[in-house]
């Protein structure tokens, strides 16, 4: 009897000793999730040897911070690149010059959107891009069109604003799809330029 006593006393011993555990390992595991939530971060770069751009978030939890800031540029010999300038240029007849690229968020190797709020695009480029292949003289001149869903027929111009002695242009959308910088000051180079960005 007083074996069992003394079994039943330490089974007792054991279970208080697991819930101990449990109860431990469930405080860690809300500490690490109560610490991911407040390290969110709200923006996210990217750079190669043509652009810097820069995307601030307005809410930080609208994309994961493991999410990653791509931009691509459309280069004007393919199908994509024609479709949009053949568009936007029937669209409106003042458009003599466009650049194009696409910009998006990527989790897990798919495009990922805000889930809430907007967000601020930065874009620099390195090599006079605005001043010399678009020809801006002024903020008066850049257009930023964004075709919403990348379907060519859902335009909007976007607000925007440059800093062209930076080469520096900053929009803001609460989605992102094909973007477009336009103008319609003739490049004294080219005949027609176009860049696109993917942006929603």
């Amino acid at each position: 009897e007083e074996k069992q006593k003394t079994s039943s006393k330490e089974s007792l011993d054991t279970a208080d000793e697991l819930l101990s555990n449990d109860s431990k390992e469930t405080k860690k595991d809300s500490s690490d999730q109560e610490s991911a939530s407040d390290s969110k971060k709200t923006e996210y770069t990217f750079e190669d040897a043509k652009i810097k751009v820069k995307a601030l978030l307005k809410k930080a939890d609208a994309i994961s911070d493991q999410a990653e800031l791509k931009v691509k540029e459309i280069p004007e010999n393919t199908t994509e690149y024609k479709k949009y300038k053949n568009t936007l240029n029937k669209k409106s007849n003042s458009y003599s010059n466009v650049l194009l690229y696409d910009i998006s968020f990527v989790l897990d190797g798919k495009e990922v959107e805000p889930t809430d709020g907007s967000v601020k695009v930065s874009m620099e480029f390195k090599d006079q891009q605005l001043s010399d292949d678009l020809n801006v003289k002024d903020n008066n001149d850049l257009k930023v069109i964004h075709f919403k869903d990348n379907d060519v027929n859902k335009q909007e111009v976007l607000n925007s604003s440059i800093v062209l002695k930076e080469e520096q242009i900053t929009f803001t959308t609460k989605s992102f799809s094909i973007v477009g910088l336009s103008t319609n000051n003739p490049n004294p180079f080219l005949t027609t330029n176009t860049f696109i960005s993917d942006g929603g």
